[in-house]
């Protein structure tokens, strides 16, 4: 999977386009094909953001049925709304940790693991 880091994607703010909703439900994918996000995300954290999370403010990242063994760590640094990853082959973190504390205790779960 391939995510530029500049506009233009989905979605209007001001005269850019930015990506909004990513859905790449039921497709297979599993931990390899989220290099780019991860490594993105990984940036964000290392470098700063350089006006990435402006862009990417508000995105939906649709992970759900997937073929996932590992989230990488870096999703957490990503500015996102809303992180959905039911039914993944992954069992850290536990179902629970999304279920009660939803995408924000998941992000936090997934920095705290990279760090």
């Amino acid at each position: 999977m391939f995510l530029p880091t500049s506009p233009p994607l989905l979605g209007e703010a001001g005269a850019e386009k930015v990506l909004k909703v990513l859905r790449v439900r039921g497709n297979k994918l599993d931990e390899a094909a989220l290099n780019d996000l991860a490594k993105i995300g990984q940036d964000m954290k290392e470098d700063g953001d350089n006006g990435i999370k402006e862009r990417w403010k508000g995105l939906e990242l649709d992970l759900r049925e997937n073929e996932i063994g590992k989230l990488p760590g870096a999703l957490g640094w990503l500015p996102l709304d809303v992180l959905l990853v039911e039914s993944n082959a992954f069992r850290v973190p536990n179902r629970r940790v999304w279920e009660r504390d939803g995408t924000k205790g998941l992000q936090a779960f997934l920095k705290a693991m990279a760090d």
